[in-house]
């Protein structure tokens, strides 16, 4: 049995089933002049997980207690407690909670899907920056703060629902873009090289010869930005571009398998089971059925 959780002295979330607690916020504002979010609440449940092929908006989760793992574009991190993540949800994802230990990752999150902030949420998908994680204490505060005004409901709520959740998801991009140039562009241009030759067999050699490190220190470096190995990175590419085909284009397997540079079908759907627990087929019919009840 969880214990209410209490985020700010004097108050506590809502408790619903599975110890979720959220809040809606109204929608009498149109979407398209403000910043808001359907949805709000902190979690504190064992054994978190979500995995999804699809969901219709974005979310930013800020980690009070334990770590979280969140996968989404070949791509594996581990949000730590006093840390923020940000993913578009239109793609792959899946986060859960560290195995062992009490299987907790106590976290507030909210969800938005507003025009104006399509532009950089879009910037942040060119540049390779999601899922992307921000060590910004004050996060925790400004999303407690959105609680109470979205609780509260005063005059006037929802434009100060819009200006704190764009404040939020705007320290993501200062961090992103401006704190630490030269490491985001090693791994933008890493990442536009390899989609650029997604339809080639890609080697360590290839890239080491490529950016001009040793094989050593390639890897380490890459590993600081993807925080997974260079091959495995250029396998989940390749799968997440071939999702995507199945899911939008009439192509069958033995054509995705051919134009990634797969050696053979059997080859790419042993790979594409391993990456994400689906066959091909598999795959593209749960996608489809997850679409269609949304």
């Amino acid at each position: 049995m969880c214990n209410i959780a209490i985020l700010k002295k004097g108050r506590k979330i809502i408790k619903l089933e599975n110890n979720l607690r959220f809040f809606q916020t109204a929608r009498d504002v149109p979407d398209d002049d403000l910043v808001l979010s359907n949805i709000m609440g902190y979690v504190d449940e064992p054994d978190f997980l979500i995995d999804r092929n699809y969901y219709y908006n974005c979310i930013v989760m800020f980690i009070k207690e334990g770590s979280l793992i969140v996968e989404q574009y070949g791509k594996t991190v581990c949000v730590k407690s006093g840390e923020a993540v940000m993913l578009a949800l239109q793609e792959p994802h899946k986060y859960y909670c560290v195995p062992g230990a009490d299987g907790r990752a106590s976290h507030l999150f909210f969800h938005f899907n507003s025009r104006s902030l399509q532009r950089v949420v879009q910037l942040f998908e060119e540049n390779r920056r999601l899922p992307i994680v921000i060590k910004n204490p004050r996060i925790y505060e400004e999303i407690v703060s959105v609680f109470d005004t979205a609780y509260e409901k005063n005059a006037g709520y929802e434009f100060a629902i819009s200006g704190k959740l764009y404040n939020i998801v705007m320290s993501f991009f200062q961090s992103s873009f401006i704190e630490n140039p030269i490491t985001n562009r090693f791994c933008y241009m890493v990442d536009l090289y390899i989609d650029k030759h997604i339809g080639e067999k890609i080697t360590l050699e290839q890239l080491c010869r490529e950016f001009g490190y040793s094989k050593y220190h390639f890897s380490r470096k890459f590993r600081a930005c993807f925080n997974t190995p260079p091959i495995q990175y250029v396998l989940n590419r390749k799968i997440l571009y071939s999702q995507k085909l199945l899911c939008n284009t009439n192509m069958n397997i033995q054509q995705i398998a051919e134009g990634l540079g797969f050696c053979d079908v059997c080859y790419f759907t042993k790979a594409f089971k391993k990456v994400s627990g689906f066959t091909p087929m598999s795959y593209k019919k749960n996608h489809q059925e997850e679409r269609m009840r949304l």
